[in-house]
């Protein structure tokens, strides 16, 4: 049973920030939507309205709820999970298709993705993300590790139990 009034397919932006986007699941406590970027994010419902709403009145909202008083602002926020963007570089979920076009290479595709998600993230000014790189021969991995160093990020693997190995989390450099 969903306690959210947002469903998939809805517009939805967040209260605190400019991300808009198209809500793809929804669950008891968290509502995951997808940017025009194709980026997924993670929000609790309080978090989220309907899209309908020009972004300067958004950022107001969001303004608006860190007003409240210190106490209520703990209770409500305190036992929050933070908000972490997830790239995942499976060739599939870029494009939709298992196998490149011929003339096509997938590292190319799946690199050229992560690069956009890099500029968005330096200008969203991003303190940590996620990269899912999937298991396979290390290629997409070691090509993934060496150009979010070069975007000034560390690096530190994911336990076995979050994404079996086959990602890492990006912290930013202080």
């Amino acid at each position: 049973m969903n306690h959210t009034p947002f469903r998939p397919g809805d517009r939805v932006a967040c209260i605190d920030s400019d991300l808009q986007g198209k809500v793809v699941s929804v669950s008891k406590n968290k509502v995951v939507f997808q940017d025009e970027d194709g980026f997924e994010h993670h929000c609790r419902p309080d978090e989220l309205v309907p899209a309908a709403l020009p972004p300067q009145i958004l950022m107001e909202m969001g303004k608006a709820v860190h007003k409240e008083s210190p106490d209520s602002f703990q209770r409500k926020y305190s036992n929050s999970t933070p908000k972490i963007p997830i790239i995942d570089l499976h060739f599939e979920k870029i494009t939709g298709k298992h196998t490149p076009e011929p003339g096509q290479h997938a590292l190319e595709i799946q690199m050229d993705y992560l690069r956009k998600f890099l500029k968005k993230a330096k200008k969203a000014r991003w303190r940590q993300f996620t990269v899912i790189h999937g298991k396979g021969s290390g290629i997409l991995r070691k090509a993934a590790i060496r150009e979010v160093r070069k975007a000034g990020y560390d690096i530190q693997d994911l336990r076995f139990d979050e994404q079996g190995g086959g990602g890492f989390r990006a912290y930013r450099k202080r």
